[in-house]
């Protein structure tokens, strides 16, 4: 099931429940799926705290609250990005 799972939705990278993958391979695969949801989640944030601004028409609070849901997820994809290098780090030092 969740092989045709990963095939319909055209997952290679996460490869099969069956196959015999080394631990560090195994993370990697695992830190390449999780930056690219943290991507997606990032991208649709942005747009989100940009249509909070567009909609706060100047009052204070809602300007407010879309700045701060824009850095915020900013912030998010600094944070993924920095976990993401030290992964790849001590992947390559398991090597």
């Amino acid at each position: 099931m969740v092989q045709y799972w990963c095939a319909y939705y055209n997952l290679h990278m996460l490869g099969s429940v069956y196959s015999s993958v080394s631990i560090p391979e195994f993370a990697h695969r695992i830190a390449n799926a999780l930056i690219f949801v943290v991507g997606a989640v990032s991208v649709i944030m942005v747009i989100w705290g940009g249509l909070k601004y567009a909609v706060s028409m100047g009052h204070p609070k809602r300007v407010a609250s879309a700045r701060d849901t824009i850095v915020n997820a900013l912030v998010g994809v600094v944070i993924a990005l920095c976990s993401y290098a030290i992964v790849n780090f001590v992947i390559g030092s398991l090597k």
